[in-house]
């Protein structure tokens, strides 16, 4: 099936961990770094996409946020993509990349909210490449109860 073909709804956001530590001292020498975690359920037809972003000075994180992007796949495309709710369902780089996008940019929202009228506002993420983060498609397995 192809990428354009899958059709989803983004159900929930939620915001799993948001912090301000300490205020940075030396802007130029901050780093960050990001973790992409993806559940799912497939009883459900849900895939959640949760992203962890720690902006790290000297090697200690001062602001953090993860939060979960919940997406329901539109059944019609459930139903092709596990071969009429029969066999496992593989998700596509492809697929998971634009999930992982729409995720990013919600990330991008939640902080500004979250760091609006702070001085930790002028931190924000930069484009990020779903390819680098996307290594592998990732299979959704329909145990026995299913």
């Amino acid at each position: 099936m192809a990428t354009a073909q899958v059709r989803c709804a983004l159900r929930a956001i939620t915001v799993e961990q948001f912090a301000t530590l300490f205020e940075p001292s030396n802007p130029d020498k901050i780093s960050f770094d990001i973790s992409l975690t993806v559940k799912s359920n497939y009883d459900d037809q849900t895939v959640a996409l949760s992203l962890t972003v720690r902006f790290i000075e000297e090697n200690r994180p001062f602001l953090m946020i993860e939060d979960t992007c919940h997406f329901l796949i539109q059944e019609e495309d459930w139903n092709k993509l596990s071969n009429g709710n029969t066999s496992d369902v593989e998700l596509t780089k492809e697929i998971l990349g634009n999930l992982f996008s729409i995720t990013v940019g919600t990330t991008r929202g939640v902080l500004h909210a979250k760091t609006e009228q702070t001085p930790y506002n002028r931190f924000f993420l930069p484009l990020l490449d779903a390819t680098k983060m996307i290594t592998r498609p990732v299979t959704i397995e329909k145990t026995p109860q299913n």
